[in-house]
């Protein structure tokens, strides 16, 4: 592994885990407090049970038909259950709501990882195209990379009934791919247009190796959320890493495979 990849995984592990410690001291925080508000509830439950029983006792025994005025005033500072009805389903949802982003950080982990445990170009085409489709939920993608020694991208996986249906592209096709290629960042079609929804250009050290573009999400993605834009990003720059250091591999093997062929020819010889 180069110290730049090393230097770049160890930056992406070390963001990762300040944002899963934040995510539990907030996590922490509302579970204390969710707690708290389950425990006034139940305190002013139990009085107004109390209350209610006494207000039963007065109308059986002396025949007080005043109500609730014979068992005293209400409880002090006891609030609409309504009003803690609802407080307690927000805290609910957002308990709900971090463990979501827990589990979406866990498998932005898992497929960084993925991304670098592996020095064979095809195992990283093929996690590209699952985190693409598990956990950004693209439907209909195109992943082009650009073919050693030439100008043009070249196709390399192909996802869903989409268009271009061309295996070579001397330049991109669409406007939000140029755009995409000259501006050198990840954009989304702000309105419905003929091509990609999202273009990530995939780069290392500037250097543009590929281009991703999404053109329809899963059935039940209605749009990107602000994960997903993180994840188009972080895919910019380290599947471009992990692509750069498993093609430098496989050219460097292959090249060692024909010196030692050419070694042992001579060696027969």
């Amino acid at each position: 592994m180069s110290e730049a990849r090393a230097t770049n995984l160890e930056a992406l592990v070390r963001g990762l885990s300040e944002k899963s410690r934040a995510l539990s001291a907030d996590l922490a925080e509302h579970t204390e407090r969710l707690a708290r508000r389950a425990k006034e509830l139940e305190q002013e439950l139990g009085a107004a049970e109390a209350l209610l029983a006494g207000t039963v006792a007065g109308g059986n025994g002396n025949g007080d038909r005043h109500g609730p005025s014979s068992a005293g005033p209400s409880p002090a500072g006891a609030r609409p259950a309504p009003d803690l009805e609802r407080e307690n389903r927000d805290f609910a949802r957002r308990c709900v709501q971090l463990e979501e982003h827990s589990a979406n950080l866990a498998n932005l982990y898992a497929a960084t990882y993925q991304l670098h445990a592996t020095l064979d170009p095809g195992a990283v085409v093929n996690c590209i195209v699952e985190i693409t489709v598990n956990l950004i939920g693209g439907a209909e993608f195109a992943l082009y990379l650009l073919e050693e020694g030439k100008s043009d991208f070249a196709l390399r996986v192909r996802e869903g009934d989409l268009p271009p249906e061309i295996t070579h592209l001397p330049e991109p096709v669409y406007p939000l791919e140029q755009a995409a290629v000259v501006e050198r960042r990840t954009l989304f079609a702000v309105e419905e247009q003929e091509g990609p929804i999202c273009c990530v250009p995939l780069l290392h050290e500037d250097r543009l190796i590929g281009l991703l573009s999404i053109y329809a999400l899963l059935s039940h993605k209605a749009a990107f959320t602000p994960l997903d834009r993180e994840l188009l990003e972080l895919l910019s720059g380290q599947a471009a890493v992990a692509l750069v250091s498993s093609q430098s591999f496989a050219s460097i093997d292959r090249k060692l495979k024909t010196v030692q062929r050419v070694m042992d020819f001579i060696k027969k010889a």
